[in-house]
């Protein structure tokens, strides 16, 4: 077994080796992103993507997103607040369509956690929380206008119960 075990390794890293060695373009971005989520208002944060392309069409993006926002309310003498934070962290394939534009699409999880306090007109305070991990997807485009810099546009998504999160992204990448 350990002989098994001692030949899968070198397989593996020679293979890794050879992937390295024929890597074309890496591209790291940083962007701004927002969601609209049910019921709220929109939340805001930064999306930061590698994107692995080689020589041929299909390459590798990953992406992770935060976001977080805060609903202030006053509703029949109740007045509350409820602060959202929202993480994902999606991976999926890349097809370079040509030389200036690459689409990919994401799947992945998404982890959302929300705090809410209220309190009454007879000063009567009451609190809660809670947070939960889903399913999260995305797509979007990436366009080389210059040989080293890449803009990316991107749709993410995500439904937390009867609470759906539709998101965007735009960033800007240097690639290498």
């Amino acid at each position: 077994m350990n002989k098994k075990l001692l030949a899968l390794s070198v397989v593996l890293a020679a293979i890794s080796g050879c992937v390295i060695a024929k890597a074309d373009t890496h591209t790291l971005s940083l962007g701004y992103s927002q969601g609209k989520v049910t019921d709220f208002k929109n939340l805001r944060g930064v999306t930061a993507k590698y994107h692995y392309q080689p020589d041929g069409s299909l390459g590798f993006i990953s992406s992770l997103t935060y976001m977080g926002g805060s609903k202030n309310f006053d509703i029949n003498g109740y007045k509350g607040n409820a602060p959202i934070k929202y993480y994902s962290l999606l991976v999926g394939p890349s097809y370079h369509v040509n030389e200036f534009v690459s689409l990919y699409g994401l799947v992945g999880a998404a982890h959302g956690k929300a705090k809410g306090s209220v309190t009454n007109h007879a000063g009567d305070y009451d609190s809660g929380k809670g947070n939960d991990t889903v399913f999260a997807y995305g797509a979007g485009v990436q366009i080389v206008p210059a040989a080293n810099w890449s803009i990316d546009v991107g749709y993410e998504g995500s439904k937390f119960k009867a609470v759906k999160i539709n998101g965007f992204n735009i960033g800007l990448g240097y690639r290498f």
